[in-house]
């Protein structure tokens, strides 16, 4: 039933569309046979792409771990989004700021949210804040094999 639940909403981001801007993701497509698949390696350009959790002696319990790509992200395996439109809307020398729209299943339920990624210099370190809640502190999680 969850998988099917995240078709659906995969299937609404497709057929929503976005507007396009150099800094924008395309719009999501429909998922492949592995659905629950993340990359989050090397080749995802965006800074706050990769695996993350809210201490590093969290990263080997999948159940905590943050999976966030270009263009999607699965939370806790508690909330599963798919971003329509991302942006960086800031750039200090204290972190990249960037902004993604999205369509997010937790609990059963579909909701649009704005995300925002606070990335520090170093990229080993995020402020999370999704929609009003308060802000999430998470480090990035070493790379497995």
């Amino acid at each position: 039933m969850r998988s099917l639940a995240c078709v659906a909403v995969l299937a609404l981001a497709a057929a929503c569309g976005a507007p396009q801007d150099e800094n924008a993701v395309p719009s999501a497509t429909a998922p492949s046979a592995n659905l629950g698949r993340f990359s989050g390696g090397p080749t995802d350009e965006r800074p706050y792409a990769g695996e993350w959790a809210a201490q590093t002696n969290e990263c080997a319990d999948s159940r905590k771990v943050w999976t966030i790509e270009s263009d999607r992200m699965g939370v806790r395996r508690q909330r599963f989004c798919v971003f329509s439109q991302v942006r960086q809307t800031g750039e200090t020398n204290e972190a990249e700021v960037w902004r993604a729209d999205a369509r997010c299943l937790a609990g059963g339920r579909e909701s649009d949210d704005v995300l925002f990624f606070r990335v520090k210099p170093s990229r080993l370190e995020m402020r999370v804040r999704i929609s009003d809640a308060d802000p999430e502190e998470l480090v990035r999680c070493p790379m497995r094999t």
